[in-house]
């Protein structure tokens, strides 16, 4: 019986895309930890809508703003910030990102650099 369980949770991982405010991870020693931790993720993953939100405002960070200003978005869902931290003098920006979902936050940042070949903006690791 575990043994058609640990294909599934990995094709589970796999379709996990979007950001989960899920804080509370199980230790993985079993499968059911696991499941666990993949349900909590999933239950906890920001609406589609609500990161095409963000996602506008990551966007209009990157075209318009300075260094320690902030954009702010909401949906019925979720409600974000996203702040530009610091453009180096390469043109790449740090964004610091917060997003609340079901009163849980998700604190990240994000580094992006501008292609000036293909004139877009692209995130660095």
């Amino acid at each position: 019986m575990r043994l058609w369980l640990i294909p599934l949770l990995i094709s589970l991982t796999a379709c996990q895309t979007g950001v989960s405010v899920n804080q509370r991870h199980q230790y993985t020693g079993s499968t059911v930890d696991i499941g666990v931790n993949l349900t909590r993720d999933w239950y906890y993953t920001v609406p589609q809508q609500s990161m095409r939100e963000h996602q506008r405002c990551v966007d209009f960070a990157l075209r318009e703003m300075s260094a320690g200003e902030e954009c702010k978005w909401q949906t019925d869902q979720a409600v974000g910030i996203v702040k530009v931290a610091k453009i180096e003098s390469s043109g790449c920006h740090l964004l610091l990102n917060t997003v609340y979902y079901k009163d849980r936050p998700k604190y990240f940042q994000e580094n992006y650099c501008f292609n000036s070949t293909n004139t877009d903006w692209y995130r660095t690791p």
